[in-house]
């Protein structure tokens, strides 16, 4: 059974003030927590993230912008919604060149 992660970072964070993603945690932004625990225990993972990240996506990654074990994906939707992301998400897993027998969901926060 090969379990991939499915990480949801595509939300607004209206509530919260400003972006999560970014917002420091012991010296790095909260997403490269988020990123960490998966990656650490070998499991790949697909980052959903909102079109316009594609910017400042290198920065809020860090070293995991190029982990091998990371596959970035771009929610088109993302202003609809999280069943939006969820739903763009579990389309790239279930089309990764990977046979994934399952998919942990996570939050970026």
């Amino acid at each position: 059974m090969t379990t991939g992660v499915l990480l949801l970072a595509a939300g607004n964070a209206t509530r919260f003030g400003s972006d999560k993603r970014s917002f420091i945690l012991d010296g790095k932004p909260l997403l490269q927590h988020a990123i960490a625990k998966p990656l650490a225990l070998g499991l790949p993972v697909f980052l959903v993230v909102k079109e316009q990240d594609k910017a400042t996506l290198a920065t809020l990654l860090g070293a995991f912008y190029q982990h091998s074990k990371l596959t970035i994906c771009y929610a088109s939707q993302a202003e609809q919604g999280m069943g939006h992301t969820l739903a763009q998400g579990i389309l790239s897993v279930s089309s990764a060149a990977a046979n994934y027998s399952a998919a942990l969901v996570m939050l970026a926060d």
